[in-house]
C-alpha cells in the first residue's frame, strides 16, 4: 500500500523475525512475580528516575504472567530473595529534535532463570523509565514503535543505560466517538503493533474535550485505537493501507462500541485460601485483520488483563457484550480456563479455583540411544492456554511445570535428527515422565521446474504432518525429514509473493532414495501484471496516490505506490481474481471493476483519472429539547455502500470529498427516524442539506444466525416505506459473533425489508410498526 515494494517487504521481514522470536519466548514458560494490582491498566506512570531523584521510582508494572518467577524455597508470603539486583534506566527522544519522547510505550523482556520477563512501562515527561529490582542477565528494551529496540546486560549492583531515538514517522489526527457518532472526551488512546503472538497494548494518551487526539511519528505497522470502561475497547486501525509515505497525516476515526460491563471475583487454591500475583486475562489473542470498505485494516484488541491482589480479589472494567474466555495463571499451578458472560452496565463476579500443576519431564535420545541437546519437546493445551515447551540440556533431558491435568498431544523434536509424538496423560501434583526416542532416515529429497523444465529457486516446500519445510536452491533442489514413517506425504509447493502467494500441491509424495521431480505448471506461477496510469481531474500526477490490492478477498500489503509521473505496473501476481482501488486524500476514490488475470498477462488499465470533488454540510433542526448529538449520518453511493460517516458538531456535519454524482444521506440514531435523502454533488462546489429530525420508534432487525453462516461477503439491506420511498438502504458486515443485523428508527407505518447477500442469498418480509408490536424482527435468507 505505502512506499516502495522494497521497503515494505523489507518492513514485513523485520516484522516478522520480532513476531517469531516473541512467539518463541511467550512459549518458553511460564512465571509469575510479586508486584502491585492495577485495574487492567497496561501500563505504570511516575515520576522519571532522573540522576539525583529523591523520589523512589516506581517499578513496573507486571501485566500479564510472563515476568520474572521466584525461587522455589520461597513461602508464598515472602516475595522477593535478597540476591543483589541491577536496574535499566530508558531515555527515549525524538530523533528529528533530540527532545525527550513522552508518552512513549517501553517494554521490557528477557530469559531469568530460562523463564520469560515481560514488563510494560509507558516514558514520563523527561522521556525516562526505569525498571528496578532486575536480577542480572540480558534483556531487550523494545517501544511501542515496530524496530525501534535494544539489547542492555544487567548487572548486579549497578545501573544500566539504554538510550533510544524515534524516527520520523506517519503523523496521527484522530478522533474518538461512541456508536453513535459523538465525540468521546477523556478516551485512552491505546497503541499495539501488528505482526506478534501477544500484542502490548500501552495507553499513550487521552481524548480531548471534543474527542481529537495527536500521535507523533509512528510505524506503518501500528495499531492504535481507543477505550474507555464505559463503552469498552475499540478495534485497533492498522496504519499501513492509510499511509502514504514519509511524514504522512493519517487522520483516524475510532468508534467505540456500544457499551461495557466488568467482572471481578477471587482467585483461591483448592483449600480455600486466596492467592496473590494470578495474572487474570479475559478475551482471546486473535491476531488476523478484517479489511474495512474505505481501505482499512481493523484488528480485534487483546484480552484484557490484571493481577490479584493480596486478598486474591480482582476486577477489571471495559469488557465488551456477550462471552468471553477467562484464563487465569500462576507459577506452581495449573492454569484456569473458563467461559463469563458479561452484560453492558454490570459486573459479573467469579469464583476461580486453581488446581496444582502438573508436570512432564523425561530424556530426548536419537536412534541409538544417545542424549540430544537443543531438543525441543513441545505439549499443545487447548486455547486459551498457550502451548508449553522445553529445549533439552546436554544430557537430553527436560522439564515442562505449571501444566493442567488431562491428555494431550506431545511432541519431541530434533534436526536433523527427527521428531516423535505421542499422547500424555498428566496428573495434578504429580510429574508425568516420557523418554523421546527419534527415528531418522525417512527423507524426501526432490527438485523443482518450472512448465519449460528450469530450476526454480527460493519456492517452499512442505509436508502434512511435519513442522519443519524447505527452501529450494539455486538449482531448484530441495529435502524434507526426518519423517517418523515412511508413509506417503502431501507437499505443498508454494512462492512467498504477497499476501496469498501461488501454490501447488502434490499428493502421495513417499521418503525413499528417489529424487521427485515436482513441475509447477504456468498456471500456478506469479507472472501476471497490471499496469496503467493514474491522473487527477486536471490531467496531472497526484502525489499522494496509493494503491489498495485485494486478491480474493485479501489484502496484497506489498502493493507499490505509483511513480512521480503517476504510472505503476504491480507484479508479478499469480494467476486469479483482483480488485484494485486508488485512493487520495483530497480526491474520491478510483474503484477498478473486478480483475481476472490469466498467466503471464499484462493488463493495461489505461490512464484511470480521479473525479473531481464536492462537498456536503448537513443542518440539522430538530424539536426543542431533542438531542442532536444521537444522530448518527453517512453518504451512500447508490449501490448501498457508505462512502463516508459524518461527526456531528453542535447542529451540523461535514462531508468530503464525494465524487460528482447522485448519492444519498443516510439519518440514523436510537430514538430517530431513519431517513435517505438523495442529493447530487457538484465538482468544486458545496452542496448545503437542511434535514428535520423527528422522533420514532426503535426496532432490530436479524438475519438468522445459521443461514448468515452461509452468507460470504457482505450482506445489502433496503427498508422502504409503502410508497416506495427507500427509509435505508446499506451494506451490513458480519459481526465478531458471526450474525448480520442492523438496529434504527422508524415512524409507524409499513414496511418491506429485503435482504440480498454477495453470494446471491436473499430474504424478504414485511415490518409493521405500531403501538405494542414487537421491536425485534427475523429476516431469513435463502
Amino acid at each position: 500500500m505505502t512506499g516502495t515494494k522494497t521497503s515494505i517487504v523489507g518492513i514485513a521481514v523485520l516484522l516478522l523475525a520480532a513476531a517469531v522470536v516473541v512467539w518463541l519466548m511467550l512459549s518458553i514458560g511460564e512465571s509469575d512475580e510479586h508486584g502491585r494490582s492495577g485495574d487492567n491498566l497496561n501500563v505504570s506512570s511516575g515520576a522519571d528516575p532522573a540522576s539525583g531523584n529523591r523520589e523512589q521510582p516506581v517499578p513496573a508494572v507486571p501485566t500479564d504472567r510472563y515476568t520474572e518467577p521466584r525461587p522455589k524455597q520461597m513461602p508464598e508470603s515472602a516475595g522477593h530473595d535478597a540476591s543483589p539486583r541491577g536496574a535499566i534506566l530508558v531515555r527515549v527522544t525524538w530523533q528529528e529534535t533530540k527532545e525527550p519522547a513522552a508518552a512513549i510505550g517501553v517494554l521490557c523482556y528477557g530469559f531469568v532463570e530460562g523463564r520469560m520477563v515481560w514488563l510494560e512501562r509507558v516514558t514520563g515527561p523527561r522521556g525516562q523509565v526505569e525498571f528496578t529490582e532486575r536480577r542480572p542477565g540480558a534483556y531487550t528494551i523494545m517501544l511501542d514503535r515496530p524496530a525501534t529496540s535494544s539489547s542492555v546486560q544487567v548487572e548486579a549492583g549497578k545501573r544500566s543505560s539504554v538510550e533510544l531515538q524515534i524516527p520520523p514517522g506517519p503523523d496521527v489526527d484522530g478522533i474518538v466517538v461512541d456508536a453513535h457518532g459523538r465525540p468521546v472526551a477523556g478516551a485512552d488512546i491505546v497503541l499495539s503493533s501488528g505482526g506478534t503472538a501477544r500484542k502490548p497494548l500501552f495507553v499513550v494518551g487521552n481524548s480531548a474535550s471534543d474527542g481529537t487526539f495527536h500521535l507523533r511519528d509512528l510505524h506503518a505497522f501500528n495499531l492504535v485505537g481507543a477505550r474507555t470502561s464505559k463503552h469498552g475497547t475499540s478495534n485497533l486501525q492498522l496504519l499501513a493501507p492509510l499511509v502514504t509515505g514519509g511524514k504522512a497525516l493519517v487522520r483516524l476515526r475510532i468508534e467505540l462500541p456500544l457499551g461495557a460491563g466488568s467482572v471481578a471475583g477471587t482467585v483461591r487454591d483448592v483449600t480455600g485460601n486466596p492467592l496473590v500475583a494470578v495474572a487474570v486475562a479475559v478475551g482471546r489473542e486473535d491476531i488476523s485483520g478484517q479489511r474495512q470498505a474505505g481501505g482499512g485494516v481493523h484488528m480485534a484488541p487483546p484480552p484484557l488483563r490484571t493481577r490479584t491482589d493480596s486478598d486474591g480479589r480482582f476486577s477489571i472494567e471495559g469488557i465488551a457484550e456477550g462471552d468471553h474466555t477467562v484464563l487465569a495463571d500462576r507459577d506452581g499451578l495449573a492454569p484456569h480456563a473458563g467461559q463469563v458472560a458479561i452484560s453492558v452496565g454490570r459486573t459479573t463476579t467469579l469464583d476461580i479455583r486453581m488446581q496444582p500443576a502438573a508436570t512432564l519431564e523425561g530424556r530426548v535420545t536419537d536412534s541409538r540411544g544417545e542424549p540430544l541437546a537443543n531438543g525441543e519437546v513441545t505439549i499443545t493445551l487447548p486455547a486459551p492456554m498457550r502451548s508449553r515447551d522445553a529445549t533439552t540440556a546436554a544430557d537430553g533431558t527436560y522439564e515442562i511445570r505449571n501444566l493442567p491435568s488431562g491428555e494431550f498431544s506431545a511432541r519431541a523434536r530434533h534436526h536433523p535428527e527427527g521428531e516423535v509424538t505421542t499422547q500424555v496423560i498428566l496428573v495434578a501434583g504429580r510429574a508425568t515422565r516420557w523418554d523421546a526416542a527419534l527415528v531418522s532416515g525417512h527423507r524426501i529429497r526432490g527438485i523443482v521446474v518450472d512448465h519449460k523444465g528450469e530450476a526454480i529457486a527460493g519456492w517452499c516446500v512442505s509436508a502434512d504432518g511435519h513442522s519443519k519445510g524447505a527452501k529450494t536452491d539455486t538449482e531448484g533442489l530441495f529435502e524434507l525429514g526426518p519423517f517418523n514413517d515412511a508413509r506417503a506425504r502431501r507437499l505443498r509447493v508454494s512462492s512467498e509473493w504477497g499476501f496469498r502467494p501461488a501454490e501447488l500441491v502434490v499428493d502421495e509424495v513417499r521418503p525413499g532414495p528417489e529424487l521427485v521431480r515436482i513441475e509447477v505448471p504456468e498456471t500456478a506461477r506469479a507472472s501476471a501484471f497490471i499496469t496503467g496510469t493514474v491522473v487527477g481531474p486536471d490531467g496531472r500526477e497526484v502525489p499522494t496516490t496509493t494503491l489498495d490490492l485485494e486478491q480474493s478477498g485479501y489484502p496484497v500489503y506489498d502493493t507499490p505506490r505509483p511513480r512521480p509521473d503517476g504510472s505503476f505496473r504491480i507484479g508479478p501476481l499469480p494467476p486469479g481474481g483482483y480488485a484494485l482501488s486508488l485512493l487520495s486524500r483530497e480526491l474520491p476514490a478510483i474503484r477498478v471493476p473486478p480483475i481476472n488475470l490469466s498467466a503471464g498477462e499484462e493488463r493495461d488499465l489505461g490512464v484511470l483519472r480521479f473525479e473531481a470533488a464536492g462537498r456536503l454540510i448537513v443542518r440539522l433542526a430538530a424539536p426543542s429539547g431533542f438531542d442532536l448529538s444521537h444522530a448518527v449520518l453517512s453518504v451512500n453511493d447508490e449501490a448501498g455502500r457508505r462512502l463516508q460517516r459524518g461527526v456531528v458538531a453542535g447542529d451540523r456535519a461535514s462531508f468530503g470529498p464525494l465524487p460528482t454524482r447522485r448519492l444519498r444521506l443516510c439519518v440514523r440514531g436510537e430514538g430517530i427516524a431513519a431517513r435517505m435523502i438523495p442529493f447530487v454533488v457538484v465538482a468544486g462546489t458545496t452542496t448545503t442539506l437542511d434535514v428535520a429530525l423527528s422522533e420514532a420508534r426503535s426496532v432490530t432487525i436479524r438475519f438468522p444466525e445459521a443461514v448468515s453462516a452461509a452468507v460470504t461477503g457482505g450482506l445489502r439491506v433496503t427498508i422502504a416505506n409503502e410508497v416506495g420511498e427507500s427509509t435505508f438502504d446499506g451494506r451490513l458486515h458480519r459481526a465478531r459473533d458471526g450474525t448480520f443485523s442492523v438496529r434504527l428508527s422508524l415512524p409507524e407505518g409499513t414496511y418491506r425489508v429485503v435482504g440480498i447477500a454477495d453470494n446471491g442469498l436473499r430474504g424478504e418480509t414485511s415490518l409493521v410498526i405500531a403501538s405494542g408490536v414487537g421491536s425485534e424482527v427475523s429476516v431469513p435468507l435463502r
